[in-house]
């Protein structure tokens, strides 16, 4: 447990460097504050979609479990970030398109996050994972397209948010922290049509409607690049 600990935090760490590194500065501070901000109220209040909200503890416990588990996904959210940016930077026609960059980052959210699980399913307490009567990463094996899911929708809501802020044309605009909500809906969803269809119709539609965007109002991605101001 103290190993996977370490290097979630030593995963953080390398993260924040290397974005201090290759994008501003406040780009970096403003994505690892929200995120971060994001992340742990989500852990803390609610704490799901990760095996650590499995664990019975004691309040200290669980407070420096949602803190990891918070760390865990800035790491989730910067690897797939910086694994799409990579893949289609070369690509004039997608590279600027900030809702294809959505959707781009999105995908290796859910993979990274699925592969987060299984370090935790086989690091974290064995005993919990043992009761299904098989090793954690054939149980996780079962079930990817949840863990994907989780982590694909959680990277679609948080960075539809962060770039329509930080990385769009809004930026600048002072109505722009209405975006801020964005990542809240599913927690609106849930609490008013429940986690069973009405999540189900409110995940796909934001999906059908960034879809629809990055075809038809392909909003320009205008930060995180050297030639870009």
């Amino acid at each position: 447990m103290v190993i996977f600990f370490i290097f979630i935090f030593l995963s953080f760490v390398a993260s924040v460097i290397h974005s201090s590194k290759t994008k501003p500065l406040g780009l970096t501070i403003n994505f690892t504050l929200f995120s971060f901000l994001w992340a742990f109220n989500q852990e803390s209040a609610i704490r799901r979609s990760s095996v650590l909200s499995n664990l019975p503890l004691p309040q200290l416990e669980s407070f420096i479990y949602a803190l990891f588990s918070s760390l865990g996904w800035v790491v989730v959210f910067y690897s797939g970030w910086f694994i799409a940016e990579n893949i289609i930077k070369k690509s004039v026609a997608f590279r600027d398109n900030l809702f294809f960059r959505i959707i781009s980052v999105s995908l290796f959210g859910g993979i990274i996050l699925f592969i987060f699980e299984t370090m935790a399913g086989m690091f974290i307490d064995w005993s919990y994972w043992a009761k299904y009567r098989m090793p954690p990463i054939f149980f996780l094996a079962g079930r990817p397209t949840y863990i994907f899911n989780s982590g694909f929708y959680a990277s679609l809501y948080f960075f539809l948010s962060f770039f329509l802020i930080n990385c769009s044309k809004y930026k600048d605009r002072s109505w722009k922290v209405v975006f801020f909500v964005i990542p809240f809906l599913p927690d609106f969803v849930v609490q008013f049509f429940g986690a069973g269809q009405g999540r189900f119709m409110e995940r796909l539609l934001i999906l059908l409607i960034i879809i629809i965007l990055s075809i038809i109002n392909p909003l320009r991605f205008i930060c995180g690049r050297p030639d870009v101001k």
